[in-house]
């Protein structure tokens, strides 16, 4: 456990800083009134800023706390093959660059029985992790009530994920072979995962553009 705690440490500084430069760069540009992104050195501290989150974006690690007992690893976005276990648990901590507090209750048996995850308390990358989750069921369900994200940025097939709850206390760990994939890539601005500053500035163009059209 001791082991871990400055891993947790050095993800949450990264998160944090790199929210932080965003935002009083973006917040400086728009003040002086200039169109934020398009000045040379944001584009270089957008390329440092991406390369840290793609990083950060590898692994995931979480203390959970509540009740029930859960074990197994999990493979893919839903995270549920050759799991056993019944439970009720908040989850603190980080799954690349989501990081905050989930809520996560269900029953699996190899295969989930029911699953319910919510998010309590986070950046938005939390809030976004577990939307992506309900858009995938949605998808696998046939039901369009839910956005679909371009590519899947939190959760990839091949992304495994240990759990061990043993009644009150346990820890959860995740890796992302796409995401080390994408981390490698980065370097040439090859961006995978669609998650680097100019492709989600490009997807909220088109969101504008779709409002607008839907306002005319």
């Amino acid at each position: 456990m001791r082991a871990k705690l400055p891993l947790l440490a050095l993800s949450g500084l990264a998160l944090a800083l790199a929210a932080g430069c965003t935002a009083t760069r973006q917040e400086t540009k728009e003040a002086a009134g200039e169109p934020y992104y398009h000045d040379p050195f944001v584009r270089i501290g957008a390329y440092c800023e991406d390369r840290l989150l793609d990083l950060v974006d590898i692994v995931g690690i979480k203390i959970l706390a509540g009740g029930g007992v859960k074990a197994g690893i999990g493979i893919g976005p839903y995270r549920s093959p050759a799991s056993v276990g019944w439970y009720n648990y908040s989850k603190y901590g980080f799954e690349g660059r989501a990081a905050g507090i989930w809520q996560e209750s269900g029953g699996e048996l190899i295969f989930p029985l029911e699953h319910e995850i919510t998010a309590r308390e986070g950046n938005r990358g939390l809030f976004e992790n577990v939307d992506e989750y309900y858009d995938i069921v949605a998808a696998s369900e046939n039901v369009s009530s839910y956005r679909e994200y371009p590519l899947n940025r939190y959760r990839n097939y091949g992304d495994i994920q240990v759990t061990a709850f043993p009644f009150f206390v346990g820890v959860e760990a995740n890796i992302s072979p796409v995401q080390i994939g994408d981390f490698i890539l980065g370097w040439l601005t090859i961006d995978i995962v669609q998650d680097d500053h100019a492709s989600r500035l490009n997807e909220e163009e088109v969101e504008d553009e779709r409002g607008l059209a839907d306002l005319d």
